[in-house]
């Protein structure tokens, strides 16, 4: 899957139907793909939300969707 823009995993969060992923993918950083180690079911809503900055309060975040 082509993420919008380049991201570490340390930048993103990967939700599946609204569950957070911490262990079914990886991120090739240079090519900016996620790669899921097992693939979601089709019809399966991912969800990458991306950090856009940190502050002591709250992260900002923008979020992308995809139906599979």
């Amino acid at each position: 899957m082509q993420l919008a823009q380049v991201a570490g995993s340390d930048e993103i969060s990967v939700y599946i139907d609204g569950t957070l992923q911490r262990l079914n993918y990886s991120i090739r950083k240079e090519s900016r793909k996620l790669i899921f180690d097992t693939a979601p079911s089709s019809g399966s809503e991912i969800k990458v939300l991306y950090c856009l900055a940190f502050s002591k309060e709250t992260p900002k975040y923008s979020a992308i969707y995809f139906i599979s």
